[in-house]
């Protein structure tokens, strides 16, 4: 009778735990999409209610380099930038993770060139990118430390 009660509290337990990585999972690949939806579309200031508040610096900083040219290109784009989250490493209590997303039919600033402080977009047809992230005050938000980064793109 002893090891059925065990093995019913072993059970209970077990499943709560796992309930709460499943809750925070769900919550981490909510917020990863939405952050890159917006990011990846351009839609900076929404972009930043996904963001770490010291995260905000590289979202303004992206924003205050787009020119009106970029503006025109992405009006023209027929479809706007598809997200995939991947993978989530995360480990129940941590409160960070690293979430891996693919990016779909993106343009991202190429380089600026020094010498006249130009850009110039450039789609791509996928990207691989990882957010690290950190949990605060009970919600999960994309810590940047720097622009996004495509760890595998193509040029089209």
């Amino acid at each position: 009778m002893k090891i059925n009660y065990l093995l019913i509290v072993f059970c209970a337990l077990f499943s709560a735990c796992q309930q709460g990585v499943q809750d925070n999972e769900v919550q981490l690949a909510e917020v990863a999409d939405s952050f890159c939806v917006r990011y990846f579309n351009y839609n900076f200031p929404e972009a930043m209610n996904y963001c770490t508040d010291d995260s905000r610096k590289w979202i303004q900083f992206a924003a205050s380099n787009v020119t009106e040219k970029d503006l025109q290109i992405l009006y023209e784009q027929e479809t706007p930038a598809q997200i995939n989250v991947t993978d989530i490493a995360y480990r129940e209590p941590d409160t960070t993770a690293l979430v891996t997303v693919v990016v779909e039919n993106y343009w991202d600033m190429d380089e600026i060139e020094s010498e006249d402080d130009i850009h110039t977009l450039v789609y791509h047809r996928v990207g691989v990118f990882k957010f690290p992230m950190v949990k605060q005050q009970d919600r999960w938000r994309i810590r940047m430390e720097g622009l996004p980064q495509s760890g595998k793109s193509s040029h089209d």
